[in-house]
């Protein structure tokens, strides 16, 4: 394979897997119910993925660094929400 289809696909499981939080965290926005969302998962999740985001800047990774910090802007709404309503 060439690098354009790796990054190609890189690309396109960051983005699927970015917007797979996104459901989770509209729920919780609107409804402000959090009884079902495990504060060590959103803290353990949280601390991986801003690890993650420091990883993909130091390999100047796009797919790793879109991934990673947007997943983890999504997961620190639900781990306020979780601290706050939970």
């Amino acid at each position: 394979m060439t690098f354009a289809l790796y990054y190609f696909l890189g690309l396109a499981g960051s983005i699927i897997v970015t917007v797979s939080y996104l459901p989770q965290a509209i729920k919780t926005v609107r409804t402000r119910s959090t009884g079902d969302l495990s504060l060590a998962w959103l803290g353990a999740l949280t601390v991986g993925l801003i690890l993650y985001t420091a990883y993909g800047i130091s390999i100047s990774s796009i797919p790793v660094m879109i991934s990673s910090g947007v997943g983890g802007a999504l997961v620190i709404v639900l781990l306020a929400y979780k601290i706050r309503y939970g």
